[in-house]
């Protein structure tokens, strides 16, 4: 059974993560956070320096993508230890749905519409309360405009494929064992308390129970990366037009104030609308667990399956069929041919160990925002 076999034509990998994956890959993130840009402060300084001098979108160009590497590197060490998937593994596709995608992008304008400005009078009240101001003495260059274009098309691009990858495709898979709804709270909390900011929780936190709830749903991390991407254009937008004081007359003040009203009431539509429609497909999913349907699978969408091996023989199985993981207690004879060979799956992990590292990693992610 061990014997390596590389004829296999099918190298789909129904692998998944447990809750301590979780709750440790969150901590290892953390703590990657604070010392690798803190021993990068310290050799490059004064390149650093120099650089948010010259121009400020040049620098924060370079904060995003070693943000991103950061977040990157962690996860993709964490598939390579732990032999999952973090896209498609554990039953979860990349399907093009054009229904689908146009009410997630619609949740998305729903969310920003409506809370943006909560998020921006919290943002205020955090600068006076916690000191979190912005940066100070920004300085420009005559290409800036092109690196701000870089800048908003990485903010857009990499959280899009790399953020989703860690906590839709890491952190909540791995929390589903305590429940899908645990998992989406969860993994929003984690979401928005990784970004460092009491400013931006509110709106990160929301904008996390968004996304992980339509993955969820759906099954379809394509319409996370989705989401992901036109909240981030959605928030440079705001952050761009809204925001802006268009003139200092009270012609100029009414016209804001009726633009802001018009936002918050078109976002509450667009919520209301994708909510029903996703709540709508979630109890189409549950009916149809309960009563044990089969998956039916259209003629026309391709598929991806993987070999499973035990007592009954070989067998194929599709892709969006999940192979559920067992305890370390529990005897488990099934093998999957996973990277050319048949393997176990990843087991559950304690539940009191997996808890532990959650709230440890959640009680250090608080302890950072506000030191």
């Amino acid at each position: 059974m061990n014997k390596r076999i590389t004829a296999y034509p099918y190298s789909y990998n129904p692998n998944r993560f447990n809750a301590f994956d979780s709750g440790l890959s969150f901590i290892v993130v953390l703590a990657a956070f604070e010392l690798i840009p803190l021993a990068i402060s310290v050799i490059f300084r004064d390149v650093l320096y120099d650089l948010y001098s010259a121009d400020f979108f040049a620098y924060m160009i370079v904060n995003v993508v070693l943000s991103q590497l950061i977040i990157f590197g962690v996860a993709i060490i964490w598939c390579k230890i732990r032999r999952a998937n973090p896209f498609s593994g554990g039953g979860y596709v990349a399907k093009f749905d054009f229904v689908q995608i146009l009410m997630s992008i619609i949740l998305v304008m729903g969310v920003m519409m409506t809370f943006y400005f909560v998020h921006l009078e919290l943002a205020k009240d955090s600068e006076v309360l916690l000191g979190e101001y912005g940066y100070s003495d920004i300085n420009y260059s005559k290409f800036s405009g092109f690196y701000a274009l870089v800048y908003v098309g990485l903010i857009i691009l990499m959280p899009a494929i790399i953020e989703e990858m860690l906590f839709r495709g890491i952190i909540m898979r791995g929390l589903e064992e305590f429940g899908s709804v645990a998992a989406v709270i969860i993994s929003a909390v984690m979401f928005s308390f990784m970004h460092g900011s009491f400013s931006q929780m509110l709106l990160q936190f929301i904008g996390g129970l968004a996304i992980g709830a339509v993955v969820i749903i759906t099954k379809n991390w394509l319409l996370g990366s989705i989401m992901h991407a036109f909240n981030n254009f959605y928030s440079s937008i705001f952050q761009l037009l809204i925001t802006y004081d268009l003139v200092s007359s009270d012609w100029g003040f009414s016209v804001k104030t009726v633009t802001n009203m018009a936002c918050i009431i078109i976002g509450i539509v667009c919520l209301i609308v994708s909510v029903l429609y996703f709540g709508k497909l979630a109890l189409k999913n549950k009916i149809a667990k309960e009563k044990g349907e089969k998956i039916r699978i259209p003629p026309y969408e391709k598929r991806e399956f993987y070999l499973l091996a035990d007592s009954n023989g070989l067998s194929y199985k599709p892709d969006i069929e999940r192979a559920e993981l067992k305890s370390k207690r529990e005897y488990d004879e099934r093998r999957f041919f996973i990277n050319g060979e048949f393997r176990k799956l990843n087991a559950k992990a304690p539940k009191v160990l997996s808890i532990a590292a959650i709230c440890v990693g959640l009680l250090a992610a608080i302890v950072l925002i506000f030191i």
